[in-house]
């Protein structure tokens, strides 16, 4: 594998951007610069096509928001669209299942149902108890899902 050097600068803002212990400087600049799904994983380069997140949204809320977008509007199932996200992101599909799980305080199975539901009125009413600083992006992005 190649090596490349770079500044403090550089190293500190790739170490701030790093999500865990196992986040590595590569996994932060694939996220950062590529921002696509690995060739040959279901829903291969529809990273691209996870909708933009206002700076600054908390990182649990985004991964959230993409699992039910790529389901609602990708198509994909909970399972696939938990392990795009996570591709995506570069981490683990448990530690992006940890977050709609922990953080809605439902099982996956939960989340899937809240999914199904046409209005999304469960997750909206989820999402706005456990984020209510987040309001306006919520209410921002939950209307994408609706319409599909």
């Amino acid at each position: 594998m190649p090596t490349i050097e770079v500044d403090a600068e550089v190293l500190a803002y790739l170490e701030s951007r790093a999500r865990g212990f196992g986040d590595t400087p590569n996994a932060v600049l694939r996220r950062e610069l590529l921002r696509r799904a690995e060739p040959g994983d279901p829903g291969q380069g529809m990273g691209a096509a996870l909708p933009p997140v206002p700076t600054g949204t908390p990182a649990a809320l985004v991964q959230i928001l993409w699992v039910a977008y790529a389901v609602r509007r990708l198509g994909l199932t909970r399972h696939d669209a938990t392990n795009l996200v996570a591709r995506h992101l570069g981490l683990t599909a448990q530690t992006v299942q940890d977050k709609y799980c922990r953080q809605l305080g439902v099982r996956a199975e939960g989340f899937g149902v809240m999914l199904q539901e046409p209005d999304l009125s469960h997750l909206a009413r989820a999402l706005r108890f456990k984020f209510p600083e987040q309001a306006a992006v919520i209410t921002e992005l939950l209307p994408q899902l609706r319409a599909a």
